[in-house]
């Protein structure tokens, strides 16, 4: 069924990526957004092809930023970078995991304020993306629904759309974030065929609660090796099944949506916020580090008619979503933004992350010419990678590779110092090469 839905061929003559798509763009913009959600799960990355079968058929169809990461590893920063074309550095503003309800950013100036004649709505199911943050500049309505279920966000979605055209709108914007597949990973029964074919677990936690499963993950370092990886094959096992449900309502949704004709001369973006560790660099779920597992993303923009099937390999961040969604419609890209649109930008530029997350303090990454550079200011720990040979990211060659290190602390160094000033309460242990 999602093959004919989303079937369309796009003419021979559409234009380049980051080109205006036609003399005649689309008038309506939907953003789906989904929460923790790993790059390699696609088939296009090496996936199964059924468990995100959505976000692979959307790719096939348009244009897909093959090599695209976040700017962070969790959810406020990860949008704010998406939502204003800003990294979290030229945004003035480094959010905190634990800076809870005070963490709130201002003076974004995100999409839904550059839109102008757009109807602009928000349906959102994680708490860290809504107007508490100040993320939600620019919309006429927020809605954060007691059914945050995926298929209910799209519901909410259709019918704040068709609302605001029973009012006039003419051209309209929505986006929807998506919570699933955050942990814990609780998807319908009908889903956990694989889960039952499982080893039987030794432990008494129930990984479909948040609290057993929090106190689950903190208790991996204390468990013998072999219940270590009975543990993380659970833990993987129900995180793809949820994410097999979430594909299942993403279809059902976006079958609604076309029935409504709400498809219809719309640009359609689907992005992630960010990925999803399962101890490969020890630590599990997200914002604990910037590695390839938490950090990196995958992007696609989908107008049948307008943006012929094509894939874009050079880096990409999220910063540039924005900018591209822009030229895209036809509307102004402004300057002063980090991001550029897609195909206006160097191969070679530099790529940068930040994350005050979990874990020893705040970490940064830079990303130039496939090799990458990681620190964190609470150990003083760095680590380089060349990401062309290891894109895993399983040997660090900080030791090895001394005059790559240095030329990268050259491009984060100033970035780190610009970011203490940011975090005069946050002490860096040994920031230099």
């Amino acid at each position: 069924m999602l093959t004919l839905l989303l079937g369309c061929a796009a003419p021979a003559d559409s234009p380049p990526p980051g080109g205006s798509t036609s003399d005649n763009p689309p008038q309506n913009l939907l953003i789906i957004t989904m929460d923790t959600t790993r790059r390699d799960l696609l088939g296009r990355y090496g996936g199964d092809t059924e468990t995100l079968a959505v976000a692979d058929t959307l790719a096939a169809e348009g244009l897909a930023l093959d090599q695209h990461r976040s700017c962070s590893n969790w959810t406020m920063a990860s949008m704010m970078c998406l939502t204003s074309g800003l990294d979290p550095l030229g945004a003035g503003y480094l959010p905190s995991v634990f800076a809870g309800e005070d963490a709130v950013a201002s003076g974004l100036h995100p999409l839904a304020e550059r839109l102008s004649g757009f109807s602009s709505h928000l349906v959102t199911a994680n708490s860290w993306f809504t107007a508490d943050h100040g993320l939600a500049d620019g919309f006429e309505t927020e809605d954060f629904p007691a059914d945050r279920s995926a298929l209910g966000i799209f519901e909410t979605g259709a019918e704040r759309v068709v609302e605001a055209q029973a009012a006039g709108a003419t051209r309209w914007y929505l986006h929807l974030h998506l919570m699933e597949p955050h942990s814990p990973y609780a998807p319908p029964d009908a889903y956990l065929d694989a889960v039952s074919e499982l080893p039987p677990a030794p432990w008494d936690w129930d990984l479909t609660l948040r609290a057993d499963h929090y106190e689950a993950v903190r208790s991996w370092n204390d468990l013998p090796e072999d219940e270590q990886a009975l543990l993380t094959l659970w833990l993987q096992t129900l995180y793809e099944a949820d994410v097999r449900w979430m594909n299942d309502q993403m279809a059902e949704g976006l079958a609604d949506f076309e029935a409504a004709g709400l498809l219809r001369d719309t640009l359609v973006v689907l992005a992630a916020d960010h990925g999803e560790q399962f101890f490969e660099h020890g630590e599990a779920t997200h914002a604990h580090d910037l590695t390839h597992e938490e950090n990196d993303s995958f992007a696609v923009f989908w107008a049948p008619g307008r943006i012929a099937p094509q894939s874009w390999t050079e880096p990409t961040s999220h910063e540039d979503i924005m900018p591209t969604v822009l030229q895209l419609l036809g509307e102004p890209v402004p300057e002063g933004l980090d991001g550029r649109p897609v195909g206006d930008a160097r191969a070679d530029r530099v790529l940068a992350a930040f994350s005050n997350g979990r874990g020893e303090g705040p970490m940064q990454s830079v990303l130039v010419d496939g090799w990458k550079l990681l620190y964190r200011w609470g150990t003083g720990q760095k680590r380089l990678y060349d990401l062309r040979t290891d894109p895993l990211e399983t040997e660090d060659l900080y030791l090895a590779e001394p005059e790559r290190a240095e030329a990268l602390w050259e491009e984060l160094g100033p970035r780190q110092r610009q970011a203490a000033e940011l975090l005069p309460d946050e002490e860096a242990v040994a920031p230099g090469p």
